[in-house]
């Protein structure tokens, strides 16, 4: 991997209206149409590739906040479960920290009815139900936007070493799902998935994309006695009814048998891919650009943050410093480490903690610095040439 070689080309926007949904739910979706950003990053790696992918989940992010004493009502609710529920509602980004919206409402019907996330006026979807109220019951909710916020807690550690664990950036913290609406969409453009023929096992591999053409079902494989079956089948010629009948199992499942005489075929392990096109999906309430400016700027500001322990207790050696981040962030720390030591010598423990966070440790101090600034420096490289399109 080289930073100074590393590209993002070919972004481009797209707008994508809904159809074919009843009109109230397509006017509703259509007011804050889902936008795509797509992009291809070369010469990167896929701990870049990756973090990129994840970033997004960092971001802070607006929500709904509200206390049991902020609810007023007669209706038997689990409050708990109402002020959760509220939470996960994603609400347009816009919308100014401490702004107070209520919910208001007392059914004088004579049947039970459903309160929806329109009363709120400022979520992106009109119709997430909130609550249900029966005849001649009424609820008041007062309800605050705040900010996620970086949530500290303490980890004990199997070396007893306690640690300050960041965590809850862009997630709701009841349920772990995004606030931010958003769909991530990765793909590897220098290798290619395939099926492979391999003692008459059928195993999913990875192939260089130069050496495979792109077809939606082929099977690939090296074996002699395949490629004659195949052959003697192109030809017309008659077969045994064994061979006719792997030849019929074969055609059923895959459009087309090929045989590649040599074809490398790589399993995620062993696959170094350099070339990725990514696409980020969100809906009206931030601009795909905007929001993905925001991701790399949260991740260098992570990265600037880390903390790192020096002589944390490992007595054998140290010279090792132990770190608290996320996961990918550790990954690409540890990539970046592995290229200036040209690969050599480079050990990292990773010890999870909890949900997306790891305690990791890494050799040497000067190290680690060095790695930390390329990270930054492949971010803010990123954040320049996004900001050129």
């Amino acid at each position: 991997m080289n930073t100074s070689t590393m590209e993002l080309y070919d972004l481009t926007y797209t707008k994508e209206l809904v159809k074919d949904v009843p009109a109230p739910v397509l006017e509703n979706l259509n007011r804050h149409p889902p936008e795509i950003i797509s992009f291809k990053l070369k010469n990167a790696s896929t701990a870049i590739a990756n973090l990129l992918r994840i970033c997004i989940s960092f971001v802070p992010t607006k929500y709904l906040h509200c206390e049991t004493e902020d609810i007023d009502t007669d209706q038997p609710f689990i409050l708990d479960h109402v002020i959760s529920r509220l939470a996960c509602i994603p609400i347009m980004q816009t919308v100014t920290e401490n702004t107070t919206v209520h919910i208001n409402c007392k059914n004088t019907t004579n049947t039970s009815i459903y309160i929806y996330s329109k009363e709120l006026k400022i979520c992106i979807n009109d119709n997430f139900r909130i609550l249900q109220l029966d005849p001649g019951k009424y609820v008041k909710i007062k309800l605050t936007v705040k900010i996620t916020k970086p949530k500290i807690t303490t980890v004990d550690t199997t070396a007893d070493i306690k640690k300050n664990v960041v965590n809850n950036f862009g997630f709701n913290k009841n349920f772990g799902i995004s606030l931010l609406q958003a769909v991530l969409y990765y793909n590897i453009l220098d290798y290619r998935e395939i099926m492979f023929l391999h003692n008459d096992e059928i195993i999913k591999v990875f192939a260089k994309t130069k050496d495979v053409p792109e077809k939606k079902r082929a099977l690939y494989y090296n074996d002699k006695k395949y490629d004659s079956i195949v052959k003697y089948f192109k030809q017309g010629e008659s077969l045994s009814s064994d061979i006719q009948a792997e030849i019929n199992k074969l055609e059923e499942l895959y459009d087309e048998v090929i045989y590649k005489d040599g074809l490398e075929v790589f399993t995620t392990e062993q696959m170094y891919p350099t070339e990725f096109q990514l696409r980020f999906k969100t809906y009206g309430n931030i601009s795909g650009k905007e929001l993905l400016l925001k991701a790399c700027n949260t991740v260098i500001d992570i990265i600037k943050n880390l903390h790192p322990d020096i002589d944390s207790g490992d007595t054998t050696d140290t010279s090792s410093i132990t770190v608290i981040t996320y996961e990918p962030i550790a990954v690409l720390i540890y990539d970046i480490l592995k290229k200036l030591t040209n690969y050599k010598n480079v050990s990292m423990h990773i010890t999870n903690i909890g949900y997306n966070n790891v305690i990791y440790k890494v050799p040497h101090e000067e190290l680690f610095t060095k790695a930390v600034n390329e990270s930054i420096a492949i971010f803010n490289k990123i954040i320049s040439q996004i900001k050129q399109y």
